[in-house]
């Protein structure tokens, strides 16, 4: 008797996962937040050394005012071509 060969290649343990979305979304927001949630098992540990695989920056408003602040994770590469300075628009293209 002869086996057919399986339909299926063997898989590596790879999955990829297309994020669609308009450029300032939060597409990188989200995949630096799920790495973070996948390493760290608590808030604290990823708020003191937090995984920064994508640059980002975005405004955020407090209080009653509405007053902006600007949040950025720039990781560790001190040769990033990230344009942080166009608030609003996508900080991995220019």
């Amino acid at each position: 008797m002869t086996t057919l060969p399986s339909a299926r290649p063997k898989s590596d343990g790879s999955i990829n996962i297309l994020l669609l979305g308009e450029s300032g979304v939060g597409k990188s927001t989200f995949i630096n937040a799920f790495v973070n949630y996948l390493k760290f098992d608590k808030l604290k540990a990823a708020e003191k050394n937090p995984i920064v695989l994508i640059p980002v920056s975005f405004i955020m408003t407090t209080d009653d005012n509405f007053t902006e602040h600007v949040v950025k994770f720039e990781g560790n590469d001190t040769l990033s071509n990230e344009d942080h300075d166009n608030l609003g628009h996508s900080v991995t293209q220019h």
